[in-house]
């Protein structure tokens, strides 16, 4: 939590000393795309109008109440491994937080380039799971997970604004990227078999590095103070 409230006080004197004496644009979004996941993202961007921008986000995924306990994943066969299948996991909860800087293009003031710091935590306690991936890792029990993913994406973007009063603006954000998460997981295992072999108790740990491909869009209202003529 500590790490958290550094990077909001960062955040809060960087946007005092960048913002003075400039036109401001105040923004939250939703992520429209991660809802597909059960997952809400809130984003908070305040902003040169419209050269750059910081933001921060706030996110959290719940888990399913009363979930089959046959995980299905979202990719089966060989690549259907399980340390990728957060998202489709629906015994799953999650935070997220996230801090990113974005730099308009000076010929054309709704394309960006934007870099983001994110940190996803999953957690699953004490659940009856099973994962039947004949082609791989699986397994049937109770289960406990933790699993931490940090990572970096590199973001490119288009935004469209449509304005409904004179400092007030409807914005759909369209981004896509390239990223690298760590992620490093603990799963344990009781009264029940991994890999069709028998376990009493088991514990597995391990370090992940992934690159990724991200796209999505986000939607949200802002607040300028333009004095629009």
């Amino acid at each position: 939590m500590k790490k958290y409230c550094i990077i909001l006080f960062f955040l809060f004197n960087a946007n005092v000393l960048f913002c003075q004496n400039d036109s401001l644009l105040n923004s939250i979004y939703l992520n429209a795309t991660q809802l597909f996941f059960r997952e809400i993202i809130l984003t908070y961007e305040r902003a040169k109008l419209f050269k750059n921008s910081y933001e921060l986000s706030v996110g959290y995924r719940p888990s399913k109440k009363n979930p089959d306990p046959d995980i299905n994943g979202i990719v089966h066969g060989q690549g259907g491994d399980y340390s990728l299948q957060n998202m489709g996991n629906p015994f799953y909860d999650a935070v997220f937080f996230s801090f990113g800087f974005k730099k308009f293009s000076k010929k054309n003031l709704k394309n960006y380039f934007g870099i983001e710091l994110f940190n996803r935590y999953w957690w699953i306690e004490n659940k009856y799971m099973e994962f039947n991936n004949v082609e791989g890792y699986r397994f049937q029990g109770m289960r406990t997970e933790y699993v931490e993913v940090i990572g970096l994406n590199l973001l490119g973007g288009y935004e469209s604004r449509f304005r409904i009063s004179k400092n007030l603006l409807f914005i759909i954000n369209y981004f896509g990227g390239i990223g690298y998460r760590m992620k490093s997981y603990s799963y344990q295992t009781w009264n029940g078999t991994i890999g069709d072999k028998p376990v009493d108790y088991k514990i597995e740990k391990g370090i992940l590095h992934l690159p990724t491909i991200n796209t999505g869009i986000k939607i949200g209202i802002g607040i300028s103070n333009e004095n629009k003529k």
